[in-house]
């Protein structure tokens, strides 16, 4: 009987660590499916956040950045939301093309990190770039169940040998 029982606790210890362990692995299964959600969001919002910029859509990126946005133009000016915004709306700052590569996400519960490279063709202040490539870092945070842009940065790649002209 005791050999039994020893039996028993063995089998039912087995069970209780496949148990364990199948778990911890769905577990990271969820994890590894809502990070890949995530990226696919943010990349999403990227794209609108774009397609706004081109159509100078105000109102569509007002409700993409955060009310206490900090942006960071290649100038090195430190920009609020509103004047990012005001910058559009008066022609300020236009743009006539942008694309986006080289994208990495970096996932942080309800923080992400998204950096890579744009290329884009626009006027700000009255002077045109063409094909001028920036290196950018975009930080969402998810508030109220809404992803918003809380900070913006970018900078001129110094070579910009591959077409397109330094600023």
């Amino acid at each position: 009987m005791l050999k039994v029982g020893r039996n028993v606790f063995a089998q039912l210890a087995f069970v209780g660590l496949v148990s364990v362990c199948s778990t911890a692995a769905q577990q990271t299964s969820n994890k590894a499916e809502t990070e890949d959600q995530i990226k696919s969001e943010i990349l999403h919002i990227e794209d609108i956040r774009s397609k706004a910029m081109l159509n100078r859509d105000v109102s569509v990126l007002d409700r993409l950045y955060a009310n206490d946005l900090s942006w960071s133009n290649p100038s090195g000016e430190s920009l609020t939301k509103a004047q990012v915004l005001a910058d559009l709306v008066s022609g300020k700052q236009k743009f006539y093309t942008v694309s986006h590569d080289q994208i990495r996400l970096h996932v942080w519960g309800e923080t992400v990190i998204a950096d890579g490279r744009s290329t884009s063709t626009l006027e700000y202040n009255g002077k045109l770039s063409r094909g001028i490539s920036r290196r950018f870092l975009n930080v969402y945070v998810k508030r109220d169940g809404v992803w918003l842009l809380v900070a913006h940065s970018q900078t001129v790649i110094a070579d910009q040998s591959q077409g397109g002209e330094k600023q």
